[in-house]
């Protein structure tokens, strides 16, 4: 089997492109000393934890449909266009049921967690909204594709 190119996406990043990161990284520090010392790294961890907890939840949700239509390019442009469409579409037609229904409310609960079962702080959804988006947006669909593979014709 031949081997991919890592730029495509395949396989670890090359040690050229691990040099290339370490470069800029080095010449950010060195030009602008005064940026690093101001930075708030607190809210530079909570970016990150947020960028990390999206794309958990989109990998979750994109692998659940996926199961459940078997087609793999379907479920790549579902996933990439349901949040923004069924999102906004909820949003107008059904205000108050909309944070409970939100393709986005599991990832925004990931970001930053905490107990309260509706609203948080911050416009935050609560645990109950993020179960809600879980089991509606991630367990049903994985449940439902995967009785559709079993039953599937292996031909």
């Amino acid at each position: 089997m031949a081997s991919r190119p890592s730029w495509l996406g395949w396989g670890p990043p090359s040690p050229r492109t691990a040099r290339s990161a370490a470069g800029a990284a080095l010449a950010f520090v060195v030009l602008h000393p005064d940026l690093l010392a101001a930075t708030d790294w607190s809210a530079v961890t909570t970016a990150a934890g947020g960028v990390v907890a999206l794309a958990v939840a989109a990998a979750l949700t994109g692998t659940a449909v996926g199961s459940l239509l078997l087609n793999t390019p379907l479920a790549i442009v579902v996933t990439m266009l349901l949040p923004i469409t069924y999102d906004v579409a909820a949003a107008l037609l059904v205000p108050s049921v909309a944070p409970w229904i939100s393709t986005l409310a599991f990832s925004a609960w990931l970001a930053h967690p905490h107990v309260t079962w509706a609203d948080g702080p911050a416009d935050v959804p609560g645990a109950g909204q993020a179960l809600t988006s879980l089991l509606i947006w991630v367990a049903l669909p994985l449940g439902l594709g995967w009785w559709r593979q079993l039953r599937r014709d292996v031909a």
